[in-house]
């Protein structure tokens, strides 16, 4: 284990702010609802809270290579040096100093039990991703938000939104915070390469995503478009040209199921969580027109050779629409074709919203060997509250939408995934049944059967849940 002291905090829990499912509109936000639009207004002023912890130390156990808000210092990176200022923000207001200790990040679970049996009170906070910070917090590593009273989880900067997802029974065990930037970066969204639509005289459908009316079957209907098999050979691999490709082959069925306002997990009446997909006819069929889509025929994305090489054929200009996250965005900056950038579609025109999924967010909690959580709580509000006005600008407005979009309507786009932001809880909950691997293993590769799939595991799924269930009940 080495350390790193560095002037940063944390913040609670899966790192997101804003809208969530159902709560955010079609068109991009203003700035007081956003804070993440420089060219309108200013952000509202915030006002840390008046505490002098007298230069206490305020520690973080985090996974190596897995934070995205940690800088030694300013590089002249506009991000960096946003960065670095968020956190001597914080500790100049509350007179802390912030350093963080790396553990071998595939080793987490195992190293956080052992600190917490081992009765120590080094850490103040502990940053985990989320999966893994459930297997932790079900065996009562951590204290639960709502006992935390220094965190305003009510607050925009806390994401309320989506935290409610995250809720059973009514109880707050996690919370997003704005200031770790990991999560944000796996939001999802679509790049099209405008020369290829040019070429083949299609129309970015932009009219209709800012009216609500961008929906998959629209998406579907390219099928085949920009298919050609360019070195003649008879043959598609990963040097012909492709209609449709992905950042990620094993992720985009949960992302479409999300951008399609299907919930794996639902709540009933008292918030307790539940398997909501067995007889959702919904559900089936849009996984059969996906992997008829993607996974059969010419346009096979598995078929492009995995998700390194549908990375190259769209930077080459090989692939005219790219299911994609934030960090792709910045990624193709150097390609020589143009991309405009675009939601995930919506279901159909009724649904309320675009839904734009994120995943392997970062959690972080407070560890029930803390003795003082309220020192805890300040330290990750102000974090919180100082990344969602300084920090996130500067990735959305000047990141995003300066260095890396290029064109008017994609920085309009950028702003509306961003506000539509959303997850499901059995990407987390249920990760070995319903994670993305698993799903592409058991239902993408061959001729899909998915009823068959989710019958043959539908005891162990419900087990599972259950038990999450009931670990969280007793922390209550």
């Amino acid at each position: 284990m080495k350390t790193k002291i560095i002037c940063l905090g944390i913040a609670l829990v899966l790192l997101l702010s804003a809208c969530a499912q159902g709560a955010a509109p079609d068109t991009p936000e203003s700035v007081t609802e956003t804070a993440t639009d420089a060219e309108t207004e200013a952000p509202p002023d915030y006002v840390l809270p008046d505490i002098d912890y007298a230069g206490e130390s305020f520690n973080i156990l985090a996974g190596e290579g897995y934070n995205e808000s940690l800088v030694e210092g300013e590089t002249g990176d506009a991000l960096d040096d946003a960065k670095w200022q968020m956190q001597r923000t914080v500790e100049e207001a509350l007179n802390v100093k912030i350093s963080e200790m790396y553990t071998d990040f595939w080793q987490m679970t195992t190293t956080v039990k052992k600190y917490v049996m081992s009765g120590e009170g080094t850490y103040d906070a502990i940053s985990m991703m989320d999966r893994f910070a459930l297997t932790s917090a079900m065996e009562k590593c951590f204290v639960p938000i709502q006992d935390v009273e220094t965190i305003n989880q009510n607050e925009i900067y806390w994401g309320s939104n989506l935290s409610s997802q995250l809720t059973i029974g009514k109880n707050q065990y996690f919370a997003l915070s704005s200031q770790n930037l990991h999560s944000f970066k796996r939001t999802a969204c679509v790049l099209w390469n405008t020369n290829l639509a040019t070429d083949l005289n299609i129309e970015i459908p932009y009219d209709d995503v800012f009216a609500g009316k961008w929906t998959f079957d629209d998406f579907c209907s390219y099928r085949g478009i920009a298919n050609a098999d360019l070195n003649g050979d008879g043959v598609y691999d990963s040097v012909d040209q492709y209609t449709y490709g992905t950042i990620d082959v094993r992720g985009v069925t949960s992302q479409f199921w999300q951008a399609l306002g299907i919930k794996v997990i639902t709540k009933d009446n008292d918030d307790m969580p539940q398997v909501g997909i067995w007889d959702d006819p919904k559900f089936f069929e849009v996984f059969e027109r996906l992997h008829d889509l993607m996974f059969e025929g010419e346009n096979n994305v598995s078929l492009i050779d995995g998700n390194v090489h549908n990375k190259v054929a769209f930077h080459d200009g090989r692939v005219m629409i790219y299911t994609a996250y934030f960090e792709a965005i910045i990624e193709a900056r150097g390609m020589e074709d143009d991309f405009a950038v675009l939601p995930l579609p919506k279901y159909d025109e009724a649904q309320s919203s675009y839904l734009s999924r994120t995943f392997d967010a970062t959690f972080y909690m407070v560890p029930v060997t803390q003795d003082d959580i309220d020192f805890s709580g300040a330290v990750l509000d102000a974090l919180s509250c100082v990344g969602y006005y300084d920090l996130l600008p500067i990735y959305v407005d000047t990141v995003l939408k300066e260095k890396a979009s290029r064109d008017l309507n994609s920085k309009q786009t950028i702003q509306l995934c961003f506000d539509t932001r959303t997850l499901d809880m059995a990407e987390t909950f249920l990760f070995d049944h319903f994670g993305d691997q698993v799903i592409y293993d058991s239902v993408m590769k061959d001729k899909m059967n998915l009823s068959s799939f989710l019958e043959k595991n539908r005891k162990k799924i419900e087990k599972s849940l259950e038990k999450i269930i009931k670990s969280f009940t007793d922390l209550s």
